[in-house]
């Protein structure tokens, strides 16, 4: 059950820095600040990330925002911290943003892929005991029992 809620979780982080990303990116290259560029992602994003990036910019009213950020991403979880920390450096230092947001994009899709991929592996699994307890009774109801019955009357009809 922890497996499995930690799965979703990771899931659902991968799903939505995929989704952020591309947002960010499009607001960094149309020349929004760091702040801006967040400000103007954030309402966009429903889960834990835009939960987090919110709050950060709410708590970095003073202009600390790099420091809010980093701590988002960890409070999001490891996922969340290259983009966190590349968003604190662009913020802080000036560094350029654009190189490290299309990089971890790329990343992102390649999670999100890779975890699309492990779903649909796990499918055939998830689908042997509906074919079992299913399919598998209604083929023999359907095709083996009129073939047994009808031997058997053949059978019966044949013998002295």
């Amino acid at each position: 059950s922890t497996r499995r809620q930690r799965s979703a979780e990771r899931a659902g982080l991968v799903g939505e820095l995929a989704e952020a990303l591309p947002l960010l990116q499009l607001a960094v290259a149309g020349g929004l600040t760091v702040r801006a560029a967040v400000a103007a992602v954030v309402p966009w994003l429903d889960g834990t990330l835009g939960r987090e990036l919110a709050h950060a910019l709410d708590s970095a009213r003073d202009g600390a925002l790099a420091d809010e950020v980093v701590r988002a991403g960890d409070r999001v979880g490891a996922a969340a911290r290259p983009l966190a920390s590349a968003l604190a450096a662009a913020d802080r230092y000036g560094a350029p943003l654009r190189a490290p947001l299309d990089q971890l994009a790329i990343d992102a899709r390649l999670a999100a892929r890779r975890l699309a991929e492990e779903e649909a592996r796990r499918v055939p699994v998830r689908l042997l005991f509906p074919l079992v307890a299913g399919v598998l009774p209604a083929f023999v109801l359907l095709t083996v029992v009129p073939l047994l019955v009808s031997s058997l009357r053949a059978v019966q009809q044949n013998a002295p």
